[in-house]
């Protein structure tokens, strides 16, 4: 049916980590399926390497991406001028094309046990 909006998607994610100080890497699989409205489960199919990444970083991801499920949430973290700045630093040539180089930073407090409300780089290819 053309224009119809699907109630179900999938999406096979792999998140790879390295500590380059103690030499650790890690890599994680998951199947990800979000159901209309807010229902979001990641299942695990493969976790490999450093147990501290998987369970400091991966692990971590995971859990915020459940408690972010309601709409009322979600609003909270979208990536909308209302809940970050950011900041243009220029452009950048790589991988053979030209990216816009920048930094995000949440006007929301860091949660306990979690990363510090830090600035966050990006590079976005054109």
């Amino acid at each position: 049916m053309a224009g119809a909006v699907p109630g179900r998607y999938r999406a096979q994610r792999k998140f790879h980590a390295e500590n380059l100080r103690f030499k650790e890497d890690a890599t994680l699989e998951v199947m990800t399926t979000f159901r209309r409205p807010d229902t979001l489960e990641s299942q695990v199919l493969r976790a490999e390497g450093s147990k501290s990444i998987r369970e400091r970083v991966f692990n971590k991801i995971l859990e915020a991406e459940n408690e972010i499920q309601s709409k009322s949430a979600r609003g909270q973290v979208d990536i909308v001028p209302a809940n970050y700045s950011f900041s243009y630093l220029g452009t950048a040539w790589w991988e053979y094309r030209t990216n816009v180089v920048g930094f995000f930073r949440s006007p929301w407090p860091a949660k306990p046990n979690s990363f510090p409300n830090a600035d966050v780089h990006c590079c976005v290819q054109l």
